[in-house]
């Protein structure tokens, strides 16, 4: 399998997905946070995930 093919089996636990980003980007990270009281990562995952969803949507 080469790096740009998706396993058949799905993960099984989480992974750690380390990136650089901005402070502004980080402060309003942890606003967002802040009002729905929830963690950084819970509203970075939240964000990803909906990424993702349209990006399949514009890719089909």
């Amino acid at each position: 399998m080469n790096k740009h093919e998706v396993p058949d089996k799905p993960y099984e636990l989480e992974r750690v997905v380390s990136t650089r980003i901005k402070p502004e980007t980080h402060k309003a990270l942890r606003q967002v946070a802040a009002q729905r009281d929830c963690s950084v990562a819970a509203v970075f995952k939240d964000a990803l995930a909906q990424y993702l969803v349209q990006y399949r949507e514009c890719a089909a």
